[in-house]
């Protein structure tokens, strides 16, 4: 199950949604991915989210990832992912030399390819998880609770591009959960954090979760469609563009 809600906040603003996501299956293994791009805003210069198209760097990445030759293999995930932002890079005839230089391409590498990366594979046994900057990981016990795993890193989140122009690299992290202690694991962005930050009031959680578990056993289409209309008709605190994959 996945959804994709633009957040009130951008489309007030007039930003596109920067959200992207991916899932995808071939029987018993199962891909869940979740970009979310950054929108950049310059507070000495407050218009400069009118730049921002992240959106562009994030459904890049989704696409390109679906056409690997193997999705599904998450021992190769984080190869993959390089792979994949160099061909972004090699795109716009990126080096380094020409980024420290040209400020036009330090301007379209931060307002097209800055976005976070989380992404769930599912296999017969376990659930693995890889992310790289800000996001959340969905967590569902064998009894049918959910439980939220909030990953926050401050004001500057690790993107993947930053390692192909610094020298510092930022790594994915792992981890691994085990189907003899959770039925079901997700990945979402940060815009759902009006659920980790206790926003909602108690009963309107309560809603959200069985929405999510899917207690009232809703189709893959009506789940998602029911989870996309809680979100919009809470827009006040999901103000920022929502995606999970579930």
């Amino acid at each position: 199950m996945k959804v994709n809600v633009h957040g009130s906040s951008h489309s007030l603003l007039g930003v596109k949604n920067q959200d992207s996501c991916l899932e995808i299956s071939d029987g018993t293994r199962r891909l869940k991915l979740v970009c979310d791009g950054c929108t950049n805003i310059d507070p000495k210069n407050p218009e400069t989210y009118l730049k921002t198209h992240n959106e562009v760097g994030s459904g890049l990445f989704c696409s390109k990832y679906s056409l690997i030759e193997d999705p599904f293999n998450h021992e190769k995930f984080v190869e993959n992912a390089n792979n994949i932002m160099k061909k972004m890079l090699d795109f716009i005839d990126f080096s380094k030399e020409k980024y420290l230089k040209n400020e036009k391409m330090i301007e379209f590498i931060s307002y097209n390819y800055s976005f976070t990366i989380f992404a769930c594979f599912e296999t017969e046994e376990h659930f693995y998880v890889y992310h790289l900057g800000d996001g959340v990981i969905i967590v569902q016990n064998l009894i049918g609770n959910i439980s939220y795993i909030e990953r926050k890193f401050g004001k500057y989140p690790p993107y993947l591009v930053n390692n192909f122009i610094f020298d510092e690299t930022k790594e994915f992290t792992k981890i691994t959960f085990s189907k003899k202690d959770v039925k079901n694991v997700g990945v979402a962005s940060d815009g759902i954090m009006a659920i980790t930050k206790n926003m909602l009031e108690n009963k309107d959680k309560k809603l959200f979760d069985s929405l999510l578990s899917n207690d009232d056993s809703l189709s893959y289409i009506n789940q998602g469609n029911a989870i996309t209309n809680f979100i919009n008709s809470n827009n006040g605190i999901f103000s920022d563009d929502t995606t999970i994959v579930f």
